[in-house]
């Protein structure tokens, strides 16, 4: 696994909200009820999350470095250069999914084939998308 990117915070915004993060589960640690959860999320960022559930860990442990999960979280989120994120052990995990790991580049191929839905007509939907998500 490649070196994570560093989070450089472009202004000192927090709010409390529940959102979602897609990553890989790179490793969890605890020894009492808390237990924090470590993620590379899509902007290969190191995030840290709180697991209080321990069935819920045990589940996302068993996805250890096996793809791609989306977490539900709440908690306090900080803006950075690539948008929002979750700030490091102040979010708590209540839930996940597993994702299908087809790249961004065959989804959006895929949605351009499909007619009169907008993307096809687009010279660059990847930079669309990534303008909507906030990430130029």
């Amino acid at each position: 696994m490649p070196p994570a990117n560093k989070i450089t915070i472009i202004e000192l915004i927090r709010v409390q909200q529940a959102g979602t993060v897609d990553g890989v589960v790179t490793g969890l640690v605890g020894a009492d009820n808390t237990m924090h959860l470590h993620l590379r999320d899509s902007f290969n960022r190191d995030l840290k999350l709180i697991v209080r559930n321990e069935n819920l860990a045990r589940d996302l442990l068993i996805n250890f470095r096996s793809g791609s999960v989306r977490l539900n979280i709440h908690g306090t989120w900080i803006r950075c250069e690539n948008g929002w994120y979750p700030e490091a052990n102040k979010a708590t995990v209540d839930g996940f999914e597993m994702l299908e790991n087809s790249s961004l580049i065959s989804i959006f191929s895929d949605i351009k084939n499909i007619p009169d839905n907008g993307w096809s007509s687009m010279e660059n939907p990847i930079g669309y998308w990534e303008d909507l998500r906030g990430i130029h």
